[in-house]
């Protein structure tokens, strides 16, 4: 029933182009909250590039297939290589020119699609979350994965005798913490160079397949540090507490030591569409309808519908701007003029 709702949302009042009877083959993972989850009750997915995706996809006048629910393990491989076949990757992914100089390399029938969204790199925090270590020499020489197994079994024996929160806290100038990112993304060379400029703690990195799996980590006291984009982590706790029932309250980006600060990182998301011998105009009839959906007010809606109470910020509001771009006619089809028209 959402999915319909959302569907008439986007598709009102606009023509769908030629239908045709290809299902697109969508590749999505499952625990990328606000931008795309799987609902845990009904299995189908949500979010708002789930719905820019799959609007998108029935204006250009295809069938939105049966969805492949990938890991971030194959979200990579899919981006180094193009393997699994996908037509899209209804994925918040981030352009890089380091990701586009691989896509042109190695896998030049996939292309990014026009900026949809930008967020920001955070990290976030639980005050007196962690392990805590008085002997810096021990802290020094113990190697990270005896320190890791060890946090995980903190925080299990705390859930499992109802400490909350677990009976342990961070040494944050000296000692060892545990920072947790995805594997796979442009958060990881963020982390591990955040990690190397840190002087006063011993860090230790761990990596996770994905966001459910680290807000797991990090909301029962394994991981002291949760580290990806803003939007992402925010919603992935709140995620995380009502599927719990228990509190996850974090500061979002706080200052300390290599932590780099929100205000200079930027993620601009797109999606990745496949040019295949079976559908080869598809990146730019994506594109199309993409540009087309900023035009009409459609993407406006969608944001509005999924991030309720939540106004854009004023970047955000001049990136929608600048891809609502005119409608144009095709009524001088001659010579072209100065002007841009």
């Amino acid at each position: 029933m959402r999915f319909l709702f959302l569907l008439l949302l986007a598709l009102s009042g606009t023509p769908v182009r030629g239908q045709t009877d290809a299902d697109l083959r969508l590749a999505v993972r499952a625990d990328v909250p606000p931008f795309v989850w799987k609902d845990a009750d009904s299995g189908e997915f949500n979010g708002f590039f789930w719905d820019i995706c799959t609007a998108a996809v029935i204006r250009a006048g295809y069938r939105v297939g049966r969805p492949v629910e990938i890991s971030a393990d194959q979200r990579a491989a899919f981006l180094a290589s193009g393997e699994g076949g996908f037509d899209i990757l209804c994925d918040p992914v981030t352009i890089t020119l380091a990701r586009l100089r691989a896509l042109n390399d190695r896998a030049p029938n996939l292309q990014f699609s026009p900026i949809l969204f930008f967020a920001a790199g955070s990290s976030a925090m639980r005050g007196g979350r962690g392990i805590r270590w008085l002997d810096e020499e021990v802290a020094e020489r113990k190697p990270c994965e005896a320190f890791i197994r060890e946090a995980e079994g903190k925080a299990e024996e705390g859930a499992a005798t109802g400490w909350w929160p677990p009976r342990f806290t961070p040494q944050i100038l000296k000692g060892m913490q545990i920072w947790g990112f995805v594997r796979g993304t442009t958060t990881e060379r963020t982390v591990r160079s955040a990690a190397e400029a840190e002087t006063g703690t011993r860090i230790c990195l761990r990596d996770f397949e994905s966001h459910a799996a680290l807000v797991q980590a990090f909301c029962t006291g394994s991981v002291f540090r949760y580290f990806g984009d803003i939007d992402i982590v925010r919603a992935s706790i709140r995620t995380w507490e009502k599927s719990t029932g228990q509190n996850c309250t974090a500061d979002l980006a706080p200052a300390g030591p290599g932590v780099v600060p929100v205000a200079d990182s930027y993620e601009p998301y797109a999606l990745v569409v496949a040019q295949t011998p079976a559908h080869p105009n598809l990146p730019s009839q994506i594109a199309l309808e993409l540009y087309g959906m900023f035009s009409d007010g459609t993407i406006d809606r969608l944001y509005a519908g999924h991030f309720q109470g939540v106004e854009p910020i004023e970047d955000l509001r001049t990136l929608f701007r600048i891809n609502a771009v005119p409608a144009g006619c095709n009524c001088d089809r001659g010579a072209t003029r100065a002007g841009g028209r």
